[in-house]
Order: structure tokens, then sequence, then C-alpha cells
């Protein structure tokens, strides 16, 4: 079976009876993984975008608003409201990236980038049902 992933992944995974094909961005060459070499499957997100939305922004929103409450509110506080508020309202609608990982061993490897967890999930699920 193959997956495609669009732009801006062009990342190609097929899965065979031997073992996974796949190349990640713009790569012409295609790497290849047997059964026996895979120890586990795992589906990472972005950090940093997790992190971002669920630790700085909401911190930095207390911070302004703390500073805000003693100082009174004057306009760079006023701004910098907005700007986490609206970063932290954009975040639900940032498309999150989900990556499937290969571990082989002592090494990790990246074999598929997608913006849809449902296909992440259902090519995680087809590599261990080869195990």
């Amino acid at each position: 079976m193959q997956y495609t992933a669009k732009k801006p992944f062009n990342s190609v995974l097929i899965i065979q009876h031997s073992g996974l094909r796949y190349r990640l961005q713009e790569d012409h060459v295609f790497k290849e993984i047997r059964y026996t070499q895979v120890r586990g499957v795992q589906i990472k997100r972005d950090f940093y975008l997790l992190f971002f939305a669920y630790v700085v922004a909401p911190l930095q929103l207390l911070f302004i608003a703390y500073l805000s409450f003693y100082e009174g509110l004057i306009w760079p506080y006023g701004i910098e409201l907005i700007f986490w508020g609206g970063y932290l309202i954009a975040h639900f609608f940032i498309p999150h990236n989900f990556t499937v990982v290969i571990n082989k061993g002592s090494l990790l490897s990246e074999v598929f980038k997608t913006a849809k967890l449902r296909q992440a999930k259902e090519i995680k699920k087809e590599i261990e049902s080869h195990l």
C-alpha cells in the first residue's frame, strides 16, 4: 500500500510484504527498512507548537495581566495581551503536524509526515499488523 503526503511534506511511504520504502521531502532516493529491524512505531506531534500554545502563551498572559493590574493598563501591555490572546485563539486553527517514527533498536527513523492524525494512526496500525 502506498501513502503520499501533499505539500509541504512531499513524503512517500510504500508498505510492502518485505518491509517499508520511504522518502521524505524532495529526496529522490528511497530508503528501506525491513520488518525485522522495526522495534516499535510511534506517532509524534510538533512539540514546539504545543509548547508555545500550552506553556508560553498562558504564562505570558498571566504575567502581562499581573503587570497591568498593579501598574495600570498602558498601551504596551494592551498590545501584548492582544498578541498572546490572539495566539491562543489562532492555535486552534493551526494545523498540527504528525510524524510516524520507526524505532530501529537504538535509532529513530522519521518515515512519514502528515497533517492528519487519522492517516498517521492508519499507517501505524498497518505497519504493526506486519510485525
